[in-house]
C-alpha cells in the first residue's frame, strides 16, 4: 500500500512539474522543443529527488518499528489492537475516555534522536485532542489529534483514534483500539499511530487493573467488617447466656 501511494504521489507531482515548467517556458516564447526538453529535465531531476526522499523516509519508518511486535506484520499508518479488561462496559468506558483525554497537550510522538523530535522541542509543538464521539451507550470513542505550534492549532487533524467497547460478560469488556493517519498523502508516520495504540492499550489495562484491585480491597474490607461484627455478636450472645 505504501509503494502504491508513493507511485501516485510521484506521478502526480512529476506531471505537475512538467506541465508548469513547459507552460512557463512557452510563455517566455521558448521554442516548443527546447521548452519540452528543459521541462523534461526538471521533471526527471525532481522525480529523482522525490524518490530519494521516499527512500530516506522508508528507512526512517523501518527504523521506528525496529523491536516492535507489529513491525513483522504492519508498518503502515493504520494500527489497531484488542485487549480485554475485567470491568463492566460502563466502567471500562470511563477509564478509556479518561486515558484518551490525557493525550491532549502531550508532545507529538517521534523516534528518539531524530531531527523531527529536536524541531518539535525547539518550536514547542504539541498535540491537541478534539473528541468527535463519546457515546457510553454504544461504547464508542472517536477523537482527532491536531498539531499546535506557536499557540496556533491546525484545522486538519493528523491522526484519528477510534475505540470500540463490547461486553464479553457482566464483568469483562473487550476494547478495540485503532489509530489512523488523516493526511491523505501521508505514507510514513514514523510509528506515531503505533505509539498511540500501544500507549492507550497499556494505560487502559493498567488503570483497569488498579480499579479492579481497589474493588477487591473494598470487598475484602467489607467482608472483614462483617466477620468482626459476627464475632462481636457471638461473644455478646455468649456473655448474655
Amino acid at each position: 500500500m505504501a509503494y502504491r501511494k508513493q507511485s501516485y504521489v510521484l506521478v502526480f507531482f512529476s506531471l505537475l512539474i512538467f506541465v508548469m515548467a513547459f507552460l512557463s517556458l512557452a510563455a517566455w516564447q521558448f521554442p516548443i522543443a527546447a521548452s519540452a526538453a528543459i521541462a523534461l529535465f526538471w521533471t526527471v531531476l525532481s522525480a529523482v529527488v522525490m524518490a530519494g526522499g521516499f527512500a530516506f523516509r522508508e528507512w526512517q519508518q523501518r527504523r521506528a518499528f525496529v523491536g516492535k511486535k507489529q513491525a513483522r506484520d504492519n508498518a503502515t499508518t493504520h494500527q489497531q489492537t484488542r485487549i480485554e479488561v475485567d470491568l463492566p462496559r460502563l466502567e471500562a468506558f470511563s477509564v478509556a475516555l479518561a486515558v484518551v483525554n490525557d493525550l491532549d497537550g502531550q508532545p507529538i510522538p517521534q523516534p528518539e534522536g531524530t531531527l523531527n523530535q529536536q524541531v518539535d522541542r525547539v518550536v514547542g509543538r504539541k498535540q491537541r485532542l478534539r473528541l468527535q464521539t463519546a457515546d457510553a451507550a454504544k461504547g464508542q470513542i472517536v477523537a482527532d489529534l491536531r498539531v499546535q505550534s506557536f499557540g496556533l492549532t491546525d484545522v486538519v487533524p493528523f491522526s484519528r483514534i477510534t475505540i470500540q467497547l463490547r461486553p464479553i460478560d457482566a464483568v469483562t469488556t473487550a476494547i478495540e483500539i485503532q489509530s489512523d493517519g488523516r493526511w491523505m498523502a501521508e505514507i510514513y508516520d514514523l510509528g506515531r499511530n503505533l505509539h498511540y495504540v500501544n500507549q492507550l492499550a497499556r494505560t487502559i489495562r493498567q488503570q483497569s487493573q488498579q480499579a479492579t484491585a481497589i474493588d477487591h480491597l473494598v470487598e475484602a474490607d467489607e467482608m472483614d467488617t462483617e466477620t468482626k461484627l459476627d464475632i462481636h455478636q457471638q461473644k455478646t450472645d455468649e456473655n448474655r447466656a
